[in-house]
């Protein structure tokens, strides 16, 4: 719907404060989480002049990363994301435009994405200096963690100037801040303000407490400020199995008793039936639907 405003469009206006001046202390360093927890809150904020009501979603990419070829996931399917193999194709951001052409991807050619040990890694960490730039080891360091799925991804998604002009980008993000406030949630339980924990070792220079985050008049150090979970937003759990069930509270996860896991569906080879995108609700309705075949259950 963005995409046919004059230019540069709101979406693109906004992906582009993730590379100019103003992301200068959003990467390498204990500013990261907090720059793009304020981020996202911008995005999440101009989707609903768009939608009044909208949320945005988080992707657990560590429910893929269960799967045996994380590549079929339902994610990657017309239904959420679209296809993630060469140019988009299907699904919301079909033949999205970008100032770095096309939208494109290349799913699991390198790297990979985070995992169930990943996430109890990080938790088994007290300080955000433990998980952050420039200190943690790399098991706990969750921006690394994060930078593993960007380039999973690949294309767009892999390089810091262009990674926002891919939707996916978002949720993805919102996925790392809610780890991250699971992460301050169990530092609360320990008796820890998150709000205070800004590390005095921070590297680089933009990661100084006090110097402006260039989004608006904060500075680095509010990005650990307990008002934006408090005021504005709040996470939902990451999804578990249901007792007495095969779903995991959704009708696009089943769950692996074997290893309580949940795990999305995925697609297959041959189509069968497909259902309506959730999106489609939010667009005018199209006799070409694209057909990717899904396996439910």
């Amino acid at each position: 719907m963005w995409r046919h405003s004059v230019p540069p469009n709101k979406y693109d206006a906004l992906a582009s404060l993730h590379h100019f001046n103003t992301a200068e202390g959003a990467h390498g360093g204990p500013g990261f989480l907090g720059w793009h927890r304020v981020y996202v809150i911008l995005f999440e904020n101009a989707l609903r002049q768009e939608v009044a009501n909208v949320t945005l979603p988080f992707w657990d990419s560590t429910l893929d990363a269960a799967l045996p070829d994380p590549r079929r996931s339902i994610t990657w399917s017309p239904l959420f994301l679209g296809n993630g193999q060469g140019r988009v194709r299907t699904g919301p951001f079909a033949n999205f435009n970008t100032p770095f052409g096309q939208l494109r991807r290349n799913i699991g050619s390198d790297r990979r994405l985070m995992n169930a040990n990943d996430i109890r890694n990080v938790m088994s960490r007290r300080w955000l200096w433990e998980i952050s730039n420039p200190s943690a080891a790399d098991r706990y360091n969750l921006e690394l963690l994060h930078n593993h799925v960007h380039v999973w991804v690949g294309e767009q998604m892999s390089r810091i100037e262009s990674s926002s002009y891919d939707p996916a980008f978002f949720v993805h993000h919102a996925f790392v801040d809610c780890l991250w406030e699971e992460f301050r949630q169990q530092q609360r339980s320990r008796g820890i303000n998150p709000g205070r924990d800004y590390p005095r070792i921070v590297g680089e220079n933009t990661h100084q407490p006090l110097v402006n985050m260039g989004l608006g008049r904060l500075m680095m150090i509010d990005g650990v400020n307990e008002i934006y979970t408090r005021r504005i937003y709040r996470c939902d759990r990451r999804p578990t199995c249901v007792q007495n069930s095969n779903t995991c509270g959704s009708p696009y996860l089943r769950c692996d008793w074997t290893r309580r896991q949940c795990l999305p569906l995925i697609m297959r080879v041959r189509p069968i039936v497909q259902r309506v995108p959730w999106w489609r609700r939010w667009r005018t309705a199209s006799n070409d639907l694209n057909s990717v075949p899904i396996m439910f259950g």
